[in-house]
């Protein structure tokens, strides 16, 4: 008779043998209709038809449109207070300025934060006519040395989290922008789940 350890339930393991009772209970435990010798020697029983787990990087790709690549050429303009704001949505890449310049010098101090609201407020108008899947990127600049806070401020808005070259990332689902890093966005790629040509640069000018 052999004496083997087998999980009966997810607090103990015991040790059982391969008889009649152990059989019938591995069964039961298992939910099988019928268990061989074979199986019944195995430290695990795997259930017939069970799919081993997906990976996060699976899981996101399958809840994620595929992605596409924008030949967008968006501006648009807007009045702050005193201070001039341009919007800008070329081939995907999202950049705004103000009074002309993208840092912080020149910008005027008293509107900045409402500046900031009216910039997320014109890109969400335009995510939302987007189709699915729409590839959106970003590079803040950092050349005024407020670049992680300016960041932070497009991770608010709906990309991904910077990559080693300040790249940030989104893909548009449901009119809005669904945040994607860089190892999402290759594991995609890498598994073509993306429509039409591979041609997006992976630097977007600002």
């Amino acid at each position: 008779m052999y004496f083997l350890p087998m999980i009966v339930d997810e607090e103990a393991c015991i040790v059982m043998s391969i008889g009649s009772e152990a059989r019938k209970k591995m069964q039961q435990v298992h939910g099988l209709k019928s268990l061989s010798n074979a199986e019944m020697r195995g430290l695990t029983v795997v259930k017939q038809g069970d799919q081993p787990p997906k990976s996060p990087l699976t899981e996101f790709m399958e809840q994620t449109p595929k992605i596409l690549f924008s030949k967008s050429d968006i501006e648009r303009t807007a009045v702050v207070g005193s201070d001039s704001l341009r919007v800008t949505i070329q081939n995907g890449d999202i950049a705004f300025s103000v009074n002309g310049y993208y840092s912080k010098v020149e910008d005027a101090s008293s509107n900045k934060a409402k500046v900031g609201v009216r910039a997320m407020k014109i890109i969400q108008s335009e995510v939302a006519k987007m189709r699915d899947g729409t590839l959106l990127t970003n590079t803040p600049t950092t050349s005024d040395g407020i670049g992680d806070r300016r960041a932070r401020i497009y991770e608010r808005a709906g990309f991904g989290s910077p990559d080693a070259f300040g790249n940030m990332r989104s893909v548009v689902k449901k009119g809005k922008m669904t945040p994607v890093s860089k190892e999402q966005y290759d594991y995609m790629i890498e598994n073509k789940h993306f429509t039409g040509n591979l041609a997006k640069s992976e630097t977007p000018w600002f």
